[in-house]
């Protein structure tokens, strides 16, 4: 649905960065995007670019510059509007996440593949293996999105322990030992209860049908240990 290419025509009517937008004002905007309304288009990236810049502040460079980063980002974020269910109770900001990243990958890919280097460093010389990105990507952000497409899946228990290890309704998370100190058991019962979860989600087929270039990822159980 969108290109590269997209952003020539969109860019024109892009304004300064407008506020957030309420569910009901998202899904007016998408739904206008679909029938290929590139105002609203520009509205919509106007309004999830702090989201945009969110996400490029946090990923590893890999070669590119901030601002091909976002650019990346961006187009995801366009990317994620063709398929993002509106009947579903999950946040875009969650889906378009996980745009932005397959985006990213794709950039930083054709970036391997050409050679080019970034135009804010034009002197690197720096040789960046396949499984960097894999791994520097991974962070405990892109696990709290896995999970919280899941909880549902899980029993209330679980659900609780989770809730409370990633900081989902906006709280902060909270460390194995914290837990072990509320629940009275040791970090290595906690932990070994936690691998037993994120093992049982790296089963779950919904997630392996979305997510599976992600959940086989060994460095995840990495990233949760600590």
């Amino acid at each position: 649905m969108f290109r590269n290419d997209d952003f020539t025509s969109i860019g024109r009517i892009r304004s300064a960065r407008r506020p957030l937008l309420s569910r009901e004002q998202e899904r007016n905007l998408i739904l206008r995007i679909r029938g290929g309304d590139q105002e609203a288009a520009a509205i919509f990236l106007d309004c999830n670019e702090g989201l945009v810049v969110n996400f490029a502040a946090r990923s590893p460079r890999i070669g590119m510059s901030f601002g091909d980063i976002c650019q990346a980002a961006r187009l995801g974020i366009l990317k994620a509007i063709e398929d993002f269910d509106l009947n579903k109770n999950l946040r875009f900001s969650t889906w378009a996440t996980w745009k932005m990243m397959a985006e990213l990958k794709i950039h930083a890919h054709d970036c391997r593949e050409s050679d080019l280097p970034s135009l804010d460093d034009p002197f690197s010389d720096v040789e960046i293996e396949p499984e960097a990105f894999e791994l520097d990507v991974l962070d405990n952000d892109v696990i709290r999105t896995i999970i919280s497409e899941a909880l549902m899946r899980l029993e209330s228990k679980e659900r609780e322990y989770l809730y409370l290890r990633f900081g989902f309704d906006d709280n902060e998370p909270m460390t194995q030992t914290a837990i072990g100190k509320h629940e009275n058991i040791t970090r290595a019962a906690i932990s070994k209860r936690e691998v037993k979860m994120l093992d049982k989600l790296r089963r779950d087929k919904f997630l392996r049908q979305n997510f599976e270039h992600l959940l086989d990822s060994n460095e995840s159980e990495m990233v949760l240990a600590a």
